[in-house]
């Protein structure tokens, strides 16, 4: 089933009326929790003002795996990190890994972690061991099991609008991977971190056909305030992105 921004119910209503006469219509290009068209465009900020960015880059082979990447604002704390995703064609989100290259570190882990276990309703739980290979030494570090849980759907209302969506919180994972060259600390999914977030900390919302509403990193939760899916995609730079947003 294909879900919109609530404020945009209305057309979406339109659109299932229209899809109901068009044969083999089932099928809906929002159906993902994180779409990956490249070019996607996601713009966060904490109500205390860090921002965040991420940019859909395109296939990218990673560790030999074919992934799509999503890379981050150069001009934030996450400058040079990419994260790398699948997903499968039940809907679930898989991530591999990341590398953040201009500390030269990253983490592939094997096997790679599911984020989301689609469809989503609320009470789910699933979770997921995993062994974190850092890169570029390719030396394992003791294996971890991360647990999801779906705490909660409905409405929920950021800057960038409101938007179905869907609470999952995390545990279980150790809050921290220091990288061996710089010693500073990264999450799980290679983002900076200057303060763990504890257990039971706030969950990040996800919504159909959108991505990460919300997005908690160590103590900060960072609230959707953008976002832009261009269709065709041409050639994407973080330049163009930057003119559409002056």
């Amino acid at each position: 089933m294909c879900r919109f921004p609530l404020a945009s119910s209305l057309l979406a209503g339109l659109l299932s009326l229209a899809l109901a006469h068009v044969p083999g219509a089932a099928w809906c290009a929002t159906d993902t929790y994180l779409p990956l068209a490249t070019g996607n465009f996601w713009q966060y900020r904490t109500p205390g003002g860090l921002e965040d960015s991420q940019l859909v880059i395109g296939p990218v082979t990673f560790e030999g795996i074919e992934t799509i990447a999503v890379e981050f604002d150069p001009n934030h704390g996450n400058a040079g990190l990419r994260n790398y995703w699948t997903e499968a064609p039940d809907g679930d989100l898989v991530f591999w890994g990341f590398y953040r290259w201009f500390d030269n570190f990253g983490v592939r882990y094997d096997p790679p972690i599911p984020f989301l276990d689609a469809p989503l309703e609320v009470g789910r739980t699933w979770q997921a061991t995993t062994t974190p290979r850092i890169l570029p030494e390719q030396q394992d570090e003791p294996s971890f099991t991360l647990y999801f849980t779906v705490d909660e759907h409905g409405a929920l209302t950021v800057p960038a609008g409101s938007f179905d969506a869907w609470a999952i919180r995390y545990g279980g994972a150790p809050a921290r991977h220091p990288s061996a060259i710089s010693r500073v600390e990264f999450d799980v999914m290679g983002r900076r971190v200057s303060t763990a977030a504890a257990a039971g900390s706030a969950p990040d919302w996800w919504s159909l056909g959108i991505g990460r509403v919300t997005q908690v990193v160590g103590s900060d939760r960072y609230e959707l305030v953008s976002f832009d899916f261009p269709t065709p995609v041409s050639a994407v730079t973080w330049g163009r992105i930057k003119r559409l947003y002056r």
